[in-house]
């Protein structure tokens, strides 16, 4: 019997893609650790995920402030996020974090650097 290898093309992210996941992956682990190794999709007011598609260039959600208990939270305090994106087709990875508060008209800005160093011919 023949022995054949088989050789495949790889994608391979750029260095700098590298260097982005692996902080944005960073910023997941604190927000995984601040909640007990849980990962958890924040809520909004209806008991409906907050995560999607962006498809504007701004996006609301109302949170309960007073009574998400996800991943632990008390009730009535401030909730730190992590928002984790990219923006497609051609932008890198993104994660900021921010904090939800009792304030009204919270705004958390996501944007994501061009991917520059990546060719798909």
């Amino acid at each position: 019997m023949k022995k054949i290898t088989v050789v495949t093309s790889v994608l391979c992210p750029s260095q700098n893609a590298f260097r982005v996941l692996s902080k944005c992956m960073q910023s997941v682990r604190k927000a995984i650790n601040k909640v007990g190794g849980e990962y958890i999709i924040v809520d909004d007011n209806s008991a409906t995920d907050i995560a999607g598609q962006i498809t504007a260039s701004s996006i609301n959600f109302d949170f309960d402030y007073t009574n998400n208990a996800q991943g632990g939270r008390t009730g009535s305090t401030n909730a730190p996020v992590t928002v984790v994106a990219q923006g497609l087709p051609l932008a890198e990875w993104v994660s900021v974090t921010s904090i939800i508060t009792q304030a009204t008209g919270i705004s958390i800005t996501v944007t994501a650097n061009d991917e520059r160093n990546y060719s798909n011919p």
